[in-house]
């Protein structure tokens, strides 16, 4: 379970960028990424997207949930073919 929490605010430890964490990455050999985003002086969003080990947690108003495998191949009670 990732302590990262999706709705919360967070920097980036090397940039200093500030913004909340929008979406989660997870590529195929473990790497994984999240997108920071905040809005600009004049509305327009901005975002980065950074490895999890750069996030550092600015605040936060709510525990992280577990979450269950949904779904996809894996969890798909159908036989294959079938």
């Amino acid at each position: 379970m990732s302590p990262i929490i999706l709705g919360e605010k967070y920097r980036d430890g090397i940039t200093g960028f500030e913004g909340v964490a929008t979406a989660r990455y997870e590529f195929l050999h473990g790497c994984v990424r999240y997108c920071l985003e905040k809005g600009d002086k004049d509305g327009k969003p901005t975002e980065l997207v950074v490895d999890e080990q750069r996030i550092e947690m600015l605040k936060t108003k709510k525990k992280p949930k577990a979450t269950a495998t949904t779904g996809g191949p894996r969890g798909s009670s159908r036989p294959i073919g079938g």
